[in-house]
């Protein structure tokens, strides 16, 4: 079952409701009565997982035979997330919290934290960005997605993050205004077993590797989306005595870990 969460980006609980409910897979059982799952079984439940996030009922999909499921995903192929983000945009316009936070947990619960993160949730943030900076009285919608979208991230930290174990620690540094970016990589981290702490926005160097030293951290990570930061990544990089990765979209080149996706950063945490 890790496995094959872990191949499909389906949570196992997902997974289990699917089999349980709708009989959407017939694994075998060893005998300690153990699931037993083929390569079969996994090309079955992407199929399955395509379907669903392109806006068709497991409750319709999961009765299709292999050839009528995977004929159905190849339709809707790279239809799913689009529309998801349409929808999601429209609840930030309709200004509408709970369906908005509904949908996003729908999307998580679909695929991997890290696609989350790159497909679902740093796009919505830069499309209500980019309304809120051509008319700043939408200011409130654009809470209203950040917020929704830090929930979400809070929630699966919590829900992921192992009680023992390394621990990776992630701030945002000064004048920066949110901390998703730092909670995005908390969450993957989380995912990928690790302890995780985010400290709160607008920490300095000096507080940040103290803490850092403090708790015996494992790596820091940092979000510099608004503001030149090169100097206080430098002053950072020169106090840490562990890892550093600097991501967001004016994070610069220099002595650490230039991260561009959340994709790209999953591996690296294999490394420590």
């Amino acid at each position: 079952m890790h496995e094959l969460s872990r191949a499909s980006g389906l949570s196992a609980d997902v997974i289990r409701a699917w089999e349980r409910r709708y009989g959407a897979l017939s694994p075998l059982r060893d005998s300690n009565n153990q699931r037993r799952y083929t390569d079969r079984d996994l090309r079955r439940l992407l199929a399955l997982r395509d379907a669903v996030a392109s806006g068709h009922a497991i409750s319709k999909v999961a009765v299709l035979d292999d050839e009528a499921l995977a004929g159905l995903s190849r339709r809707s192929e790279g239809a799913g997330e689009p529309e998801m983000l349409t929808k999601l945009i429209m609840n930030v316009r309709a200004h509408d919290a709970r369906a908005l936070e509904a949908g996003l947990a729908d999307a998580l619960s679909l695929m991997r934290v890290e696609d989350f993160c790159d497909r679902i949730a740093a796009p919505l943030l830069e499309e209500v960005g980019a309304y809120w900076l051509r008319d700043p009285s939408l200011i409130a919608k654009e809470h209203l997605a950040t917020c929704a979208v830090e929930s979400i991230l809070e929630a699966a930290m919590i829900r992921r993050a192992p009680r023992k174990g390394p621990l990776l620690l992630f701030a945002t540094l000064a004048h920066e205004r949110h901390a998703a970016g730092p909670k995005m990589a908390a969450a993957v981290a989380a995912s990928r077993g690790f302890r995780t702490l985010v400290l709160g926005a607008g920490s300095t160097p000096e507080e940040i590797a103290d803490v850092a030293d403090r708790l015996g951290a494992a790596g820091v990570g940092v979000s510099v989306v608004y503001h030149d930061a090169e100097h206080t990544l430098r002053e950072l990089a020169k106090r840490l005595r562990v890892p550093l990765w600097a991501g967001g979209r004016r994070a610069p080149p220099g002595p650490w870990v230039r991260v561009t996706s959340m994709a790209r950063f999953a591996p690296l945490l294999d490394a420590i």
